[in-house]
């Protein structure tokens, strides 16, 4: 009973270790990029709404040379929450998450002072999530309301080196087809 006992146990922990590993090299990689707007004023209604495209100003900022533009110019990063740090002339501004044509989340920007004041300070921080899967569309952040934006950072999802190495079906670099020669198998 001893014997078996220990064995059922070393099982266990093997079964325990080969689950873990594997969880641990599906998790991707949380990256950010910052996009700086310099107190830069908008003023919008609530049926017209001001946009920051976020892509766009990521390649402006950062160069379309830059390994997370790649990423997320080709959809295999997922934008997974904004940080804007910004402030409302009355303390009643919106924000508005949109990612793949659909609105992902929403949030009251406040006022925390002098509104021509542009210390560090005076601005407010809102958190916004994206709680869709979308990769692809586009990232922006509808504005309403009298609102000066310091800063936008984007939280990005980056798919670890293992994840990156493999296309949709699982399959590692270099293989094309079924027969690991980029044809998809039958006669050549």
């Amino acid at each position: 009973m001893l014997q078996r006992t220990s064995t059922l146990s070393r099982f266990c922990m093997a079964a325990s270790l080969v689950v873990s590993l594997a969880a641990a090299t599906a998790q991707a990689d949380i990256e950010t990029l910052e996009l700086d707007y310099r107190g830069q004023e908008f003023q919008a209604g609530p049926y017209r709404p001001d946009v920051l495209f976020l892509k766009a100003k990521a390649e402006q900022q950062h160069g379309y040379r830059h390994r997370l533009i790649d990423m997320i110019k080709n959809g295999s990063a997922k934008l997974e929450s904004v940080r804007l740090v910004a402030k409302s002339r009355m303390g009643h501004g919106r924000a508005t998450l949109t990612v793949g044509h659909n609105d992902q989340s929403w949030a009251t920007i406040d006022n925390k002072g002098n509104y021509y004041d542009n210390s560090r300070w005076s601005y407010d921080t809102v958190f916004l999530r994206n709680w869709d899967q979308w990769r692809t569309g586009p990232w922006q952040i509808d504005l309403v309301g009298n609102i000066k934006v310091d800063s936008v950072t984007l939280f990005i999802d980056v798919p670890n080196r293992w994840d990156r190495d493999r296309d949709d079906r699982g399959r590692g670099p270099g293989r094309g087809g079924r027969d690991g020669r980029g044809g998809h198998g039958g006669r050549r």
